[in-house]
């Protein structure tokens, strides 16, 4: 996974978008799980039931991790606003 510092290989993207599809298998909130570890950045489509959401994952680079964590960021800001 992201470390925050280098991109994997792309035997191990591989290895790792096929894992976190097996994954999201595995749980019935998660539906139209799809990998695709061969494209230009692998990612990883679902659909996330509760929030009716389609998320894609991908694990190429930690550009996504970091806009994560600012998204994780903003929505305690926003939460401690009502709270």
């Amino acid at each position: 996974m992201y470390s925050g510092k280098h991109r994997q290989d792309s035997a191990i993207q591989e290895l790792i978008v096929s894992s976190v599809k097996n994954t999201l298998l595995d749980h019935p909130e998660c539906c139209s799980v799809e990998g695709v570890p061969n494209a230009r950045t692998p990612i990883v489509r679902f659909f996330h039931k509760p929030s009716l959401t389609r998320c894609d994952l991908a694990f190429r680079h930690g550009l996504g991790c970091e806009n994560t964590k600012l998204i994780e960021y903003d929505a305690v800001l926003l939460l401690s606003k009502y709270l």
